[in-house]
């Protein structure tokens, strides 16, 4: 079994999660910008926003937000005129092996909430999150799926569509933060029209829930096995060099230009604790900070 195995693929039915919706204490509404489409062409997260809401009393609890910088530092002109985001920006903001790790504590066992969640949820957060060795499994909702199911006379169910018909115009569209607001403020007026179709007591759907990221448990750095570490140049020199590291964990990489760790490839269904890691290996290579691997690596 690998961490891809503990994975939800793809959003459930829509009665299933408006179930979720309703027995759920509390959510995280989310909401990400990017530099593209897909991380299989290179696209990586610059931006997160969330704010985690009570179910119950339809209020928010706290927000999260922040700016990641890319790999290479650059954002495409195109983004920019999205999202007015800029290069300038983003260039004191951790990269995304960095904010991640913060971003999955943030988020612990939460039922997760997004508008397009296939985009943010399956395609990015996820994928990005194997990238820092954790395993993202909680429960997902869609605010767009449940539109469509709720109002399938609308034509378009985009955030902005959404905004409008419910009477709260959305300013400041394709940031983050501002985004994950608006979609709060909709899911919660949802939440209401489910309940009164079919309230919670007479809701005859309990969603068996994915294992939830506390049940996934880290793995026991100590008993690593380490086969190689080798030193990489990038192609792009801009991007300087990192050292591999090939264990029984997974491909471990070390960025010594940008001070980073992160999982090239992982292959144990259980979270990979990257600083410890760290410290694991400065312990078996007998130095004392991590750009001294350099000199270790073959």
């Amino acid at each position: 079994m690998g961490p891809n195995d503990l994975l939800q693929e793809h959003l459930k039915p829509v009665n299933e999660c408006m179930g979720l919706l309703l027995q759920a204490e509390d959510a995280v509404v989310l909401d990400i910008e990017t530099t593209g489409f897909s991380p299989t062409k290179h696209a990586e997260i610059i931006e997160i926003g969330a704010i985690r809401i009570d179910l119950k009393k339809g209020e928010p609890i706290d927000k999260y937000h922040k700016l990641i910088k890319p790999t290479n530092g650059r954002i495409p002109a195109s983004i920019t005129q999205v999202t007015n985001i800029t290069a300038e920006m983003v260039q004191h903001a951790g990269y995304f092996e960095q904010v991640l790790p913060d971003f999955y504590d943030y988020i612990g066992d939460s039922l997760v909430v997004a508008h397009n969640a296939s985009f943010d949820w399956f395609r990015f957060l996820q994928e990005y999150m194997l990238r820092v060795g954790r395993i993202a499994t909680n429960d997902v909702v869609c605010t767009m799926a449940l539109s469509k199911d709720l109002h399938p006379t609308l034509t378009k169910h985009s955030l902005a569509e959404l905004c409008d018909y419910y009477g709260n115009s959305i300013h400041g569209h394709h940031r983050a933060f501002t985004d994950a607001k608006y979609t709060a403020s909709i899911c919660l007026r949802m939440r209401d029209e489910i309940e009164a179709v079919c309230p919670i007591d007479g809701l005859a759907i309990h969603t068996p829930h994915n294992l939830p990221p506390s049940s996934v448990g880290y793995a026991d750095v100590t008993r690593m096995q380490l086969k190689s570490a080798r030193l990489y140049q990038y192609r792009d020199k801009r991007l300087g060099r990192a050292i591999f590291f090939t264990t029984n964990l997974g491909s471990i990489y070390y960025h010594i230009n940008r001070d980073c760790w992160g999982v090239q490839r992982q292959y144990i269904p259980q979270n990979i604790d990257l600083e410890a890691v760290k410290e694991e290996l400065l312990k078996r290579f007998g130095v004392s900070n991590a750009y001294q691997l350099e000199e270790k690596a073959s």
